[in-house]
């Protein structure tokens, strides 16, 4: 069985590019769930203390780091929308904001380099 987004990201045993590869996955499916796998959506960029950088230059740590940050607010949005109206289908509430957001749209492993 297919492990979720959170039991990914708490799993210890797990090195951080081996799990951004079965969040990849996940995230994958759920934006052909969507339907908008084909839209390509363009790496952010992220205020860090070294600086306003791309997403993609980032570490495989670091990366995970903003991705429980932004899975956080997810799930603290889709508590609120539910709150606010119940008939709102969680599952589709998440689905769709994972699917577009755009740190999560761009999860990859950070390339190796022997200079950096």
């Amino acid at each position: 069985m297919t492990k979720t987004i959170t039991e990914i990201l708490k799993d210890k045993e797990t090195d951080a590019g081996t799990k951004l590869v079965g969040l990849n996955e996940i995230i994958t499916n759920i934006r052909a769930k969507c339907g908008n796998s084909d839209i390509d959506v363009e790496v952010p960029h992220i205020n860090t203390c070294d600086g306003y950088v791309k997403l993609s230059t980032l570490n495989d740590d670091d990366k995970l780091t903003i991705i429980e940050n932004v899975i956080r607010g997810i799930k603290n949005d889709a508590n609120e929308a539910i709150e606010q109206n119940a008939a709102v289908k969680i599952d589709k509430y998440i689905e769709s904001a994972i699917a577009t957001d755009d740190i999560l749209c761009n999860v990859t492993a950070s390339m190796d380099s022997i200079y950096l």
